[in-house]
């Protein structure tokens, strides 16, 4: 709801006042099913203060006629069979439709309908959860426990642990930054072509439109607000990272990536690799890098990151063009891998 003219300017809109006896009440919107939703809320709120509700026929240009309010809750089928499955208990037919009448659910012809206000309903389970909060949870037997089992981190998890524990024992500091971000900072300030990346739909705000598929240019943001801390910079982030995947049902892959930056005057390509031999020295894992092109970074000082000649990453030195869109003033190199694809 985006206005109430009788509380907003009231005194020149449909003033309410204690002597009036008839409210008209008009809901406006661009999505029908939520309006006629609002309309059957406010409706049902002025009956339970015992107001008489009187239906509006609308005609719309198209021919179109809607009468307001309406219900527009839709009929379910619900078995004993199936409450027992859930709830544990036995409840037959008229016991299981006088709790329901009681949530103010209408039976007809064996069918349950929500009441008119519930937009919530989207499958059994959310009517016999109906079921289970007005026969009451005190009245549930407590059942003990039957089965012991012991957590623990997922082998990622602890992968992941790993590699925090190395980068920060190598020098470097961790960040930790949002999963969504702009489209700018992925394409434009990285100095790359249009690609697929998965986008919010309807956003609110330009700088939180899209999800990252890569974290570098987060540490990057970073760093650009960084120039006034004594160089050199070193800093890390283990995060999540959305790959879009035309293959997969959800057109999206959600991976965990490792990324690192090193800036300061005499950044460069050998430093960063050193770092990236120590990681992979005390994970006791063998790597090779192979020379490669990417418009992020200057050419012939840039190379991919292979385990069992598959590509997991890149390393090289951030192309000036990338630390100016960026506002950075000191040379950047760093490397990017993906951890699950050597987990």
């Amino acid at each position: 709801m985006l206005s109430f003219p009788p509380i907003i300017n009231s005194r020149y809109i449909g003033e309410v006042n204690p002597t009036h006896t008839y409210l008209f009440c008009e809901t406006t919107g661009t999505n029908l099913e939520m309006v006629l939703l609002v309309t059957n809320i406010l409706a049902t709120n002025f009956t339970d203060r015992g107001a008489q509700i009187l239906p509006i026929l609308i005609a719309y240009p198209d021919g179109k006629k809607v009468k307001t309010p309406q219900d527009i809750s839709e009929p379910w089928e619900l078995s004993p069979h199936e409450v027992q499955q859930l709830l544990g208990i036995s409840l037959d037919m008229n016991e299981i439709h006088s709790i329901l009448r009681a949530a103010n659910y209408r039976i007809k012809d064996g069918k349950l309908y929500p009441p008119p206000w519930r937009a919530d309903i989207m499958s059994v389970a959310d009517i016999i959860e109906d079921i289970a909060i007005h026969r009451g949870y005190n009245t549930f037997t407590p059942l003990g426990l039957t089965d012991f089992t012991v957590g623990h981190s997922a082998p990622i998890e602890e992968l992941i642990e790993d590699i925090r524990n190395i980068m920060v024992g190598i020098g470097f500091e961790e960040i930790l930054s949002h999963v969504l971000t702009s489209k700018d900072n992925l394409i434009h300030r990285m100095n790359l072509p249009e690609r697929k990346i998965i986008e919010i739909d309807n956003v609110m705000s330009l700088s939180y439109s899209v999800l990252r598929d890569t974290i570098i240019p987060s540490l990057l943001e970073v760093e650009s607000l960084s120039s006034k801390s004594l160089y050199p910079h070193k800093l890390f982030e283990v995060g999540e990272v959305v790959i879009y995947d035309p293959n997969s049902p959800e057109y999206s892959r959600t991976v965990n990536h490792l990324a690192a930056i090193v800036a300061h005057p005499q950044a460069n390509f050998s430093e960063t690799h050193s770092y990236l031999n120590a990681l992979f020295r005390q994970l006791n894992l063998t790597y090779k890098i192979e020379p490669t092109s990417h418009p992020s970074y200057i050419s012939g000082r840039v190379a991919k990151i292979l385990v069992n000649n598959n590509e997991i990453g890149i390393i090289g030195e951030l192309h000036p063009e990338v630390l100016t869109r960026w506002n950075i003033k000191v040379p950047v190199s760093a490397f990017e891998i993906e951890i699950d694809a050597i987990g």
